[in-house]
């Protein structure tokens, strides 16, 4: 009878310990898929980068081509243009058609110029979204940028009229774009790299809006009160923490999520992506190479509607 007993109770312990075991082993398997998922998805987006750079890279050498063909032109036409002008001045033979031939010389080498030059260097032209206050405002975010040096590549935004989909408004859209850009502004121009990065668009049919960086990375403290109470890495210039405040709120009302990823310094051009996910799920994630850190440290957060799940990148 004992006998029994303690084999079924043996059984019963075996059991519990295999059923943990394969609830353990499938939460690390979903865990290990989960980073497979992040790893695949940053270099699906870093070879986007990579290609488009290698496009414009081939751009800029065929304008220097051009530009290098019409300077060796030019220094042989203009002095002749010169002395052709002086030669019609001096002479009292010269004629009209003598003057209109000259202009219409001078008129080619302007027009050449005139367009290598635009395709060449930058113009701040209006991004089309669809929605005129967008634009406006990623010319304005670009312009400002460009005053300190910062290079603002706008990597994809779907026209607007396609988010006609998203449980969000217009103004609130706006409102999370702007604060997420001047962040990463404000965060880039005090480093060393300037870039900054912007998309919308729509991945495995989830609107998704993501800013990149290469600008100082975020205090850990900073990422366990964000959304919980005003917070900034920027306090000492005038930073308010009132931004990522108002981005929080707007996130409750429609549900999306808030998923950062840290990059290590020197691996890529960006130290950071902040990715606002319209997927209902509100979640706060954090992917991050210092993850032991700032787990160490989540005991002492404060109790939040947005609570934060933190992955080892």
């Amino acid at each position: 009878m004992w006998a029994l007993l303690w084999a079924l109770l043996l059984l019963i312990i075996g059991g519990a310990l295999f059923i943990t075991g394969l609830v353990f082993l499938r939460r690390n398997k979903l865990t290990m898929k989960y980073r497979q998922m992040v790893k695949d998805r940053d270099i699906r987006e870093f070879e986007a980068v990579v290609t488009e750079k290698e496009k414009q890279i081939a751009a800029l050498l065929d304008d220097n081509e051009r530009m290098a063909s019409l300077i060796h032109r030019d220094n042989k036409l203009l002095p002749a243009l010169s002395e052709a002008v002086m030669f019609c001045i001096e002479s009292n033979s010269s004629t009209v058609d003598d003057y209109r031939i000259i202009l219409r010389q001078v008129t080619q080498l302007r027009e050449a110029r005139a367009e290598i030059l635009k395709r060449s260097f930058y113009e701040n032209e209006i991004i089309k979204t669809g929605d005129p206050v967008l634009s406006g405002m990623l010319a304005h975010m670009k312009k400002k940028a460009s005053e300190d040096g910062i290079h603002v590549e706008i990597a994809e935004v779907s026209d607007f009229h396609e988010t006609a989909e998203l449980p969000i408004s217009k103004t609130q859209l706006q409102t999370v774009f702007a604060d997420l850009i001047e962040n990463a502004i404000n965060a880039t121009a005090c480093s060393d790299a300037k870039s900054v990065r912007i998309s919308l668009n729509i991945d495995d049919g989830i609107y998704k809006l993501q800013v990149m960086d290469s600008g100082i990375s975020f205090m850990a403290e900073t990422l366990l009160e964000l959304g919980i109470k005003k917070t900034t890495t920027r306090l000492n210039v005038g930073g308010s923490g009132v931004g990522y405040m108002t981005v929080f709120d707007i996130l409750r009302k429609c549900n999306a999520s808030l998923i950062i990823t840290e990059f290590e310094e020197g691996k890529i051009m960006f130290t950071k992506s902040i990715t606002v996910s319209f997927d209902n799920k509100a979640e706060y994630l954090l992917i991050t190479y210092r993850a032991g850190e700032i787990k160490s440290m989540c005991s002492n957060r404060l109790k939040s509607d947005y609570p934060l799940t933190v992955y080892d990148s």
